[in-house]
């Protein structure tokens, strides 16, 4: 074979392995971008709910401060953040 001919096929086979390789990686990062924004989806509706359970601790804090301790308020307490937990939440994809 003739050297030229050598090159032609090693340049086409490089070729064809980098244009493989390209795509599988933007098919790799494309995922890890659609992860990333999943994470920080959730990270906000974490951050969302402590800062409602923050503000129910607070209240709670308040009433025991104005009344004294009673068993009720942790038990209200409770009760909130259960039927916060319960309620259904709504997500980005139900607004389409």
């Amino acid at each position: 074979m003739d050297n030229f001919v050598k090159m032609d096929v090693f340049f086409v086979i490089t070729t064809l392995a980098i244009i493989a390789i390209s795509v599988g990686l933007g098919l790799l990062f494309y995922r890890v971008y659609r992860i990333l924004k999943h994470v920080e989806r959730i990270t906000e509706q974490v951050s969302d709910e402590a800062n409602l359970i923050k503000g129910d601790i607070a209240q709670v804090r308040m009433t025991v401060m104005r009344e004294g301790f009673k068993l009720r308020q942790l038990g209200s307490l409770f009760g909130v953040m259960k039927a916060r937990a319960k309620r259904p939440h709504k997500r980005e994809s139900d607004e389409v």
